[in-house]
Parts: structure tokens; sequence; C-alpha cells
């Protein structure tokens, strides 16, 4: 596998493996915080080929290395925030959620009474 590799992108690759920090290490595809650790502590490797004898490192996650070099080392794609949801209605001291004003009238009181509050 490492073969299909270009003499550049090898020592690209070979470079990232020793020299890489851990954010540069985990944009390789597969390789999560724990592998990246892992990585760091098997330093100095003398071939691209080496990183297989780290925990976790097989050879599916070897061919996704080579795969992220063949492309050029594509940078991870940011994902855009998520969309908070509306948070729901604060409670008061005693535990009762505030009355809204629904779309048929004035709100109840908080008791259980049917009876909408005077204003």
């Amino acid at each position: 596998m490492a073969k299909t590799l270009t003499p550049q992108a090898r020592t690209q690759l070979l470079t990232l493996l020793n020299q890489g920090d851990l954010a540069a290490l985990m944009a390789i595809p597969g390789i999560g915080e724990v592998r990246a650790k892992g990585i760091q502590k098997a330093r100095p490797l003398a071939d691209v080929t080496n990183v297989v004898s780290v925990d976790g490192i097989g050879e599916g996650i070897f061919a996704q290395m080579v795969a992220y070099a063949k492309a050029g080392f594509p940078q991870p794609e940011k994902k855009a925030p998520a969309k908070k949801k509306s948070s729901p209605k604060k409670a008061d001291a005693q535990g009762f959620k505030q009355p809204s004003k629904g779309r048929f009238g004035p709100p109840l009181a908080q008791s259980g009474d049917s009876r909408p509050i005077s204003a």
C-alpha cells in the first residue's frame, strides 16, 4: 500500500507522523485523540509503514492514511454550528413554570384553577 505513494507524499506523511501535533494527526481520517497520542508515543518512526505497530492502527487505518496522503492532505471540512433548540420556560422558586399567554386567551392560574387570571 505504501508503495503507491509518491516519494514526496511518503516524505510528507512521515513528517506528519513524526512531527505533527495532536490536531494535525487527528485531521488524518480514522485517527482520533487516542490513536494520535499513540502515534506520538511511538515516535520516531523510521518509515510510514511502522505506524501499523501503534495500538489501534491496522491495515484499514493505514489505507486511509495513504489515501489521505494521495489526496494531498486535504483539510477537514468545518461543520456549521448546530442550531440551538429553544430552551424550556424557567421555573420560579417554587418550581412552577411561568404561564404564557396561549392562543386562546389569557394564562390560567398556577394553582390548577381553570379560570383565567384577572388583570
